[in-house]
């Protein structure tokens, strides 16, 4: 069976691809997007532009333009000082190495651990069944009381080194 062809479309043009050139983009898309990339960098490295609004004077680009370059290359966003808004408010500046504000943060968390919390509900709600295919409880394991108690059924327990030392060497 012969090697199947996947036709998609170019992110920024829409044409249809047969084969990608730089990722997502179609190969004229692909040769802008880099000289987009060589002026900005320019601008940034070798001119020691750090303000959005100078950068994209300088390049001729406009200002969405240059965001999303930098928000690309990282390098980029570490020299320029372009404060990027969240990707999910789109009113609030974002936290360092993310995409979404502080309290995007908090609430994206807090229902990812609902989430959680529901498919583990869900996974214990599932009974186990024994070999006769007889519905069984699992087994509760009680955490122990204290410190103490913990360190006690740790000594108790025989090390996988214990079964099977190791040889002696010979002098």
């Amino acid at each position: 069976m012969g090697k199947q062809t996947q036709i998609e479309r170019c992110m920024q043009c829409g044409n249809y691809l047969a084969e990608l050139a730089d990722g997502k983009r179609c190969a004229d898309c692909a040769a802008k997007h880099r000289e987009e990339l060589g002026r900005v960098e320019n601008a940034i490295f070798n001119e020691g532009i750090t303000g959005l609004a100078r950068i994209a004077e300088r390049t001729g680009l406009t200002e969405d333009t240059v965001r999303r370059i930098i928000r690309v290359a990282k390098p980029l966003a570490e020299r320029a000082e372009v404060e990027f808004t969240c990707a999910r408010c789109r009113k609030k500046p974002t936290q360092p190495g993310s995409d979404f504000c502080l309290n995007c943060r908090i609430d994206l968390d807090k229902e990812l651990g609902a989430a959680t919390a529901q498919l583990g509900g869900d996974a214990a709600a599932e009974p186990a069944g024994n070999e006769a295919g007889e519905l069984v409880d699992p087994p509760t394991v009680k955490p122990p009381d204290n410190v103490e108690t913990a360190v006690k059924g740790k000594r108790k327990r025989t090390s996988i080194s214990r079964i099977r030392p190791r040889p002696q060497r010979l002098k």
